[in-house]
């Protein structure tokens, strides 16, 4: 009798085993056809009976890679891991290796330090073949560079006001221009959903960058100054800027000096176009960019950052989370509130970081223009302009000149320059005081000079412009 239950259960067993083998081959059936959620839905029927299998673990965690739901895959493919599981059912590529796989999940989910581990051990280990490891060392400069990015982000830093979806052909209209931020309008959009390129004329309707393309190095960004004869040749911006890869979204403060674009570089980006950031030297060249992190930049498509800086807010365009052919365009402002760098949780970090979260503010209308900081309900300035001896102009109606007027709005705007960018020395100089990568150190060094020297040559331009406006109105 006893033999005889053995041999019952035996067959029970080889039934089950020989359906689940025929219930794998139809999931991968089906995810072969790019039917995604048909395919995890039987790996997941599966896993419910037998949770530790290793082949459902690996192709559960495929499906859930491909629908970009990387946190619910790690687990699946630690389990593959843990179990050094291979199959021959699918052709090895590295888009199957399950290592690169669980490295991925953990990039995606910002994880980097783990992706880190993972990846380094795969471009050492003799057993991962070359096209895994040109996969791995690219994942690799990407996870450095998220880390880096993440220890030097801090959530208090920017507040999330408003966000609005829309058609990527149809990006600008989510976007509002005038005379403080300038005037942008594509110049290759066919129409379709691919990312167009961007035309980005100053306030004053005098200066143009533009994104063209180059037959050598794809797209490029280029300058055309206008003069009374009409706009000049467009010339490539001197300095760093351009690489062999694209360059597109430029976006240039009224200061002249600083620029946003974003680019596809395969250099300190995490991936797809990244937002970076650049100043000229009193020569006018540019120099090296840097990528301005996060939460603006993520493994996804981020680019043209606008920043009004006369009523306090910004924007940028992002695809990240949306299907294809959408793109979200996000309105910020930065938040004055300092935080102690000191005490930082990480994990929450982490989440702040992949989680864009809005929050409400009273200094903004979404239906209307946020009204000027420095004006009160009668429309009178608040400021203090010292002409002359005893002279003092507190309103704009105070000036004589029309040119000395212009003069002061320039004013206005390079000294809030100023104070964004005596901002941004500041959290580079507390970042240095903490760091302890010596490579990094050197790079913050790097980044603070330049600031530093950004500083000097806007102080030196206040004091220009002060000069000139009191020449102005004085003669």
């Amino acid at each position: 009798m006893k033999r005889i239950s053995l041999i019952i259960c035996i067959i029970a067993i080889s039934i089950v085993d020989i359906t689940a083998q025929t219930t794998i081959s139809k999931g991968i059936e089906l995810l072969n056809s790019d039917k995604t959620k048909e395919s995890l839905a039987v790996f997941t029927s599966i896993l419910k009976k037998k949770p530790a299998d290793a082949e459902a673990n690996y192709f559960a965690g495929i499906a859930l890679c491909r629908s970009r739901r990387y946190e619910e895959a790690i687990p699946h493919l630690k389990v593959v891991i843990n179990k050094n599981f291979k199959t021959t059912k699918i052709a090895y590529t590295p888009n199957n290796d399950s290592k690169l796989l669980l490295a991925k999940a953990y990039f995606h989910t910002y994880r980097f330090t783990a992706a880190i581990q993972l990846l380094e051990g795969m471009v050492e280990d003799k057993n991962v073949s070359s096209e895994a490891k040109q996969d791995a060392n690219l994942l690799l400069a990407r996870a450095k560079t998220g880390e880096r990015l993440l220890n030097g982000y801090n959530p208090n830093d920017i507040v999330f006001i408003d966000s609005a979806i829309v058609d990527k052909n149809k990006l600008l209209a989510a976007y509002r221009q005038n005379s403080n931020t300038g005037y942008i309008t594509t110049t290759d959009s066919d129409g379709s959903d691919s990312i167009p390129t961007i035309e980005f004329m100053s306030g004053k309707k005098d200066m143009k960058i533009l994104t063209n393309k180059n037959i050598h190095t794809g797209l490029d960004l280029y300058r055309s100054n206008r003069y009374l004869s009409g706009w000049s040749d467009a010339t490539a911006l001197k300095g760093d800027i351009n690489t062999p890869y694209d360059e597109n979204f430029p976006f240039m403060l009224p200061d002249g000096v600083t620029i946003y674009f974003a680019s596809n570089t395969i250099h300190d980006n995490l991936g797809g176009y990244d937002i970076f950031v650049s100043s000229t030297n009193p020569e006018g060249v540019f120099l090296k960019p840097r990528n301005i992190g996060m939460p603006f930049n993520s493994p996804a498509n981020d680019y043209l950052l606008v920043v009004d800086e006369r009523q306090g807010i910004g924007y940028f365009a992002s695809d990240r989370y949306l299907p294809t052919g959408k793109v979200a365009v996000y309105t910020f402002k930065y938040n004055r509130v300092e935080s102690d760098d000191n005490k930082k949780d990480m994990d929450s970090i982490r989440k702040a970081a992949l989680q864009i979260s809005f929050k409400k503010s009273k200094h903004y209308n979404s239906g209307k223009d946020k009204q000027l900081s420095d004006r009160d309900k009668s429309g009178k300035a608040k400021f203090n302009f010292l002409v002359k001896d005893s002279i003092v102009y507190r309103d704009y109606n105070d000036f004589q000149d029309s040119t000395a007027l212009n003069g002061f709005h320039r004013l206005e705007q390079v000294q809030d320059s100023i104070n964004i960018t005596e901002k941004r020395l500041m959290a580079e100089r507390k970042r240095f005081v903490l760091q302890k990568d010596s490579a990094e150190a050197t790079s913050l060094v790097t980044s603070i000079t330049e600031y530093e020297q950004t500083l000097r040559r806007l102080k030196n331009l206040v004091k220009r412009l002060t000069k000139e406006i009191r020449r102005l109105e004085n003669r």
